[in-house]
């Protein structure tokens, strides 16, 4: 599942993902808590909460759930979207980017999502869904060259349109 946002809803987004790290800095610009999980240095914090929002606006249009706008110092509790489950979000830029977590723990959510990003965060590609009960059944560990994760390959994931027979 493609989407390619417009130039509108590209503005909207990328001023609530900046709102959104704002919110992470104290008044002296000091970040207020450790945040984005950024191991590629060659990503900004900024293209890490650009990517985030929409990869969750990507899943959140797709199927039909509000988009959770709200700004807070803390982030959010892992579950970005809700329906009569919880919902995760993962982005990647990579086209065949894997679904990975830090550790088991991090999987807070009744399913994930896995969403391809363009370099230019304009168009998206949902990769598919797991639930976690299957993620933990099929998850591999890997070190990536930051630190051991848990992660699956997009062929694991389920396809976006068999989420509650979409």
């Amino acid at each position: 599942m493609n989407t390619t946002l417009s130039n509108d809803k590209f503005e909207e987004l990328k001023k609530i993902g900046l709102a959104r790290l704002r919110a992470k800095y104290n008044d002296s610009g000091s970040a207020r808590i450790t945040f984005n999980n950024r191991y590629d240095q060659k990503q900004t914090d900024e293209d890490v909460d650009l990517s985030g929002i929409v990869s969750e606006f990507a899943v959140a249009d797709y199927l039909g759930l509000a988009l959770d706008t709200s700004i807070s110092a803390r982030g959010d509790d892992g579950n970005d979207l809700k329906d009569d489950r919880t919902i995760q979000v993962k982005s990647t830029k990579y086209p065949t980017g894997k679904l990975l977590f830090d550790n088991f723990g991090k999987f807070v959510s009744d399913v994930a999502f896995l969403v391809i990003v363009s370099p230019d965060f304009k168009t998206t590609r949902i990769a598919g869904w797991i639930s976690k009960q299957d993620f933990l059944a099929k998850a591999q560990t890997k070190d990536f060259g930051y630190g051991s994760r848990v992660f699956v390959s997009q062929s694991e994931l389920n396809s976006a349109d068999t989420f509650k027979g979409k």
